[in-house]
């Protein structure tokens, strides 16, 4: 009887080694959850340059949405502000030229807690003709050029946000 009681006890010891090492290595696959601030307040790539070291130690979360402000020739030797974000659904076509000083800038960037960015895109102005298709070609051609910003910055994508 004793031999009978080892050896079932010994089976269920195994399967409960074996459960709780299934279980370790499962939760090893998991990823770990993160949180994202989406708030509506997005610094913009100069604003996270400045203040990176005083956010990452006090914000609680794991990435951020950001927004991108580059230059454009407005003429006349002057340049004319233009902000990617919020330009997306533009007649205007952006060009990467408009945003090298912000990609050589985000790329300098020594993130810490902040790994998980995304490049911040809202449906404004909204300018344009639906049924214009050199317009749709326009927006087409932003949207490529945000997500080509974000993959060369490594950024985890664009956060497209319909709401603006």
């Amino acid at each position: 009887m004793n031999r009978i009681l080892q050896s079932l006890l010994s089976k269920k010891i195994a399967g409960l080694l074996l459960f709780a090492l299934l279980v370790t290595v499962n939760a090893a696959e998991q990823p770990r959850k993160k949180i994202l601030d989406l708030a509506w307040g997005s610094p913009t790539v100069e604003f996270l340059a400045a203040n990176l070291e005083q956010m990452e130690k006090e914000a609680p979360v794991d990435g951020l949405m950001i927004r991108w402000i580059g230059e454009m020739d407005a003429g006349n030797g002057k340049k004319k502000s233009i902000n990617l974000t919020h330009c997306m659904n533009s007649k205007v076509r952006m060009k990467r030229e408009y945003f090298e000083k912000q990609i050589k800038l985000y790329k300098s960037l020594k993130f810490n807690k902040f790994t998980d960015n995304f490049l911040h895109t809202v449906v404004m102005p909204a300018d344009q003709d639906w049924f214009n298709d050199q317009d749709w070609a326009n927006i087409c051609a932003n949207y490529a050029l945000a997500a080509s910003i974000a993959k060369e910055c490594g950024m985890q994508g664009i956060i497209f946000d319909p709401e603006e």
